[in-house]
């Protein structure tokens, strides 16, 4: 060696190898082979170098390890060169003078002693280039421009911000420009108009120097002495920075969670970029928040020494993956505890933990963890995401809620909407009602449905399920069946862990089925999960569906259903551009937040709807039930309402020899009258099936039921009057008054002298 500055080209032999494999030097100590893509600064890492305090040589591959001579000449020649060592600096003030002042240096701070670790230096070149050059301070006091000894630092602010979390971003400049974001007070205007402002704030924000070129160099004991509570790695949006998630998690082997961004930013993106402008309407954000681009990463396994000390040892799962996951007995399934919506078989838990797993079926080890086991998943919008305790023991609630911002603004356009959508008041007033309390009101689970009816397609029914209501209950709360897979499928995990099921389009025309099987979804407390791949279980029942149709015959409503509110919708369209500046207000300018807000307002001075309140009538629900009968149903109908139109002229005079008739034969009292429902189901037999017996005959019930349609009122206690025949004997009276109908039948029959309706009149021409 001479006294001139040290190189390892002074050592022929070492030059003569690194030559051979063609490497570069990192430092006097530390060579990388690298193989590039073509013109772009991104490279694979071939074979790192290394020379050991003794003078041998590491070398990660094989194919690229010294001969014996080689590695001898080297050694000798090392041991007497005695290069300097790198060290931390006070400061880098040295540093600055040497580059300038002007220089553009991130600082890579050891806290454990409060020095340099190193300094990087950035340099932009004309051609648009640029270059993150490092700088060290060696042991004969002088900067380089070379890489310290051992593992690479990460960039991070001189003193702890003291938090709690920490996010990791790929390179100084993405992490500085971020930790300056937040903290620098000239700042702050451009901070709060940052849309991840308050996730941002929350963690202190570090580099990883290299990026995704040595995420397996980094230190990550840095990492480790902190103690975060949470650590977050950014990935930037390109392939190469994508892969350093998987890297970072094998190296790290503690909790982690990553951020991958989607096609909503542009190729090579990261935060230190601007966010598209696309994402902006109005200075109102509407792209993903960072929790919606998040995912676990935590590394699951390890690999611990056999009873015995030999061999490879066993693969166990680590006890910070064992933390974050939950295993359900009942179903047999796997969730996360920061996203318990996102229920997994075992085939699925498999594959999302593939990446960061040594094992071939993590599923298997975690089935024989106590510790992480829980009896069953539960859905309970009334309590936040967690595990809890009942009287059947422990369960996971995997309710997750909107993460709809509220915004205090002008609702107008929402009311603007809603009532050209409904223009009946009081059908408005209660579709308003049942929409708040579904928003602001998730621990309440209302007892009806709403069915929108509309035979103009694209009035707004759509938008208000779909556009509106879902993403403020929770897109992961809402699923999308078809009428099909409501009526015909085995499976009904379209109910279950969802508080709303948006049906796009219903007809089923006279049938039953579906009614039935709605309303038992609407009804009952608890469901039994039917779903492919999956054990039936037993989970909480919250969902509300709001079903579209465009026809009448949507649903066969029971004349005495309680459980489908059936506002009427309006037939006139919107001009297309209406509808642009409406979505436009919805998804660019707020409007989803603003409507959020007022349902909490509106809810202040206007009672909820409460659990078990029956659905309010309509005009329009009277023409669905109406569309639904049956002929037997139809000849009831339209007989009992036209005796009360004679009742009408009856009592007008306009039809007094009527009138005489009906009081001379004991008809007729005070401008009332009583039918049987039994003479009623004679009067169906001998119209509809000319006086055959029929099993689609209608039940006496059925009658009471048309009856009070047609505004009739049915008496609560049978006519025991024996004069009556014995089939009519223990038939209903049904009235055209209530007060008649408050009477016991044997005061009607006996002291009042009055006598139903026979057949022979009802079966006049109507």
């Amino acid at each position: 060696m001479t006294t001139e500055e040290p190189t390892y080209r002074s050592i022929p032999a070492l030059a003569a190898y690194i030559g051979r494999i063609g490497a570069e030097e990192l430092n006097f100590r530390r060579f990388m082979v690298r193989q590039y893509f073509g013109r772009s600064a991104y490279y694979t890492e071939q074979c790192i170098i290394k020379i050991n305090s003794d003078g041998s040589i590491y070398c990660s591959q094989k194919e690229y390890e010294p001969t014996q001579q080689e590695a001898r000449e080297i050694k000798e020649a090392i041991l007497a060169a005695n290069f300097p060592l790198t060290i931390n600096a006070r400061d880098s003030s040295v540093l600055r003078n040497q580059l300038g002042h002007d220089a553009n240096i991130y600082e890579f701070w050891d806290r454990s002693t409060n020095e340099l670790a190193m300094v990087q230096q950035r340099v932009n070149f004309p051609n648009g280039t640029k270059a993150y050059l490092p700088w060290t301070f060696f042991s004969d006091g002088k900067w380089r421009r070379m890489e310290p000894d051992g593992e690479l630092p990460f960039w991070k602010p001189k003193s702890s911000r003291n938090l709690p979390r920490i996010m990791v971003h790929e390179g100084a400049k993405v992490a500085h420009f971020i930790d300056d974001l937040v903290n620098n007070p000239e700042r702050r205007d451009e901070f709060h108009a940052h849309p991840w402002c308050d996730t941002l704030v929350r963690y202190e924000h570090w580099g990883m120097i290299g990026g995704a070129l040595a995420p397996h160099r980094a230190r990550y004991a840095e990492l480790t002495r902190e103690s975060p509570q949470e650590v977050i790695y950014v990935c930037d949006n390109d392939f190469e920075g994508k892969s350093v998630l998987q890297i970072f998690s094998r190296h790290y082997q503690k909790s982690l969670k990553g951020i991958i961004f989607d096609d909503n930013f542009p190729e090579k993106w990261d935060m230190a970029d601007a966010i598209p402008k696309s994402l902006f309407r109005k200075n109102n954000y509407n792209g993903p928040n960072l929790e919606r681009m998040m995912w676990p990463a935590t590394w699951s396994t390890k690999r611990v020494p056999n009873a015995s000390g030999r061999g490879p040892g066993i693969i166990v799962l680590t006890d910070e993956f064992r933390k974050e996951w939950l295993h359900s007995i009942s179903p047999e399934a796997f969730v996360h505890i920061n996203w318990p919506n996102r229920i997994l078989t075992a085939a699925e838990f498999n594959d999302a933990v593939a990446p960061f797993s040594d094992a071939a079926s993590p599923a298997d080890l975690f089935k024989k963890d106590q510790v992480s086991k829980k009896h069953q998943l539960s859905y309970t919008p009334a309590h936040t995401k967690g595990v809890y305790h009942d009287q059947r023991g422990s369960f996971i609630n995997t309710h997750v809620a909107s993460d709809i911002r509220i915004i205090n603004g002008d609702p107008q356009p929402w009311l603007n909407f809603m009532e050209h959508l409904c223009p009946d008041p009081n059908d408005l007033k209660e579709l308003m009602r049942w929409c708040a309390t579904l928003i602001a009101k998730p621990e309440i689970r209302m007892h009806y449905g709403i069915l929108a009816i509309s035979e103009t397609q694209g009035v707004g029914k759509g938008t208000l399920g779909e556009k509106i209501l879902a993403p403020l209950v929770g897109m992961g709360n809402v699923s999308f069946p078809p009428e099909s897979e409501i009526v015909d499928s085995n499976y009904n995990y379209w109910i279950s862990h969802k508080r709303l099921a948006i049906v796009h389009e219903i007809y089923a025309g006279h049938s039953s089925r579906a009614y039935n099987k709605l309303k038992s979804a609407i009804t009952d407390q608890r469901i039994t999960v039917t779903r492919k791949y999956m054990a039936n279980y037993e989970v909480e029942n919250w969902i509300h569906i709001f079903a579209c149709s465009n026809s009448l015959r949507a649903l066969k409503l029971s004349v005495d259903d309680r459980r489908w509110f059936v506002p009427r919708i309006v037939e006139a369209r919107k001009p297309t551009n209406y509808w642009q500046e409406f979505n436009t207000w919805l998804e660019m300018e707020g409007g989803l937040g603003i409507i959020k807000h007022w349902a909490q307002q509106y809810l202040q001075t206007n009672e909820p709807v409460r659990t078990g309140d029956a659905a309010p009538n309509s005009s329009l629900k009277r023409d669905v039930i109406e569309e639904g009968l049956s002929s037997g149903q139809e000849l009831v109908l339209r007989t009992l309402n036209h005796i009360k139109e004679q009742l009408k002229e009856i009592a007008n005079g306009n039809n007094v020899t009527l009138k005489e008739d009906w009081e001379r034969r004991k008809f007729l009292h005070n401008g009332n009258v009583i039918v049987l429902d039994k003479t009623l189901i004679e009067l169906i037999k001998q119209e509809i099936y000319q006086g055959r017996p029929s099993e689609y005959l209608e039940r006496p019930q059925t009658v009471r039921h048309i009856a009070k349609l047609a505004g009739w009122t049915p008496s609560p206690r049978r006519a025991k009057i024996k004069q009556l025949g014995h089939r009519y004997f223990q038939a209903y009276t049904i009235c055209s008054s209530g007060e008649l109908a408050a009477l016991d039948p044997v005061v009607v029959f006996d002291q009042m002298n009055l006598m139903p309706l026979p057949l022979e009149l009802l079966r006049d021409p109507m």
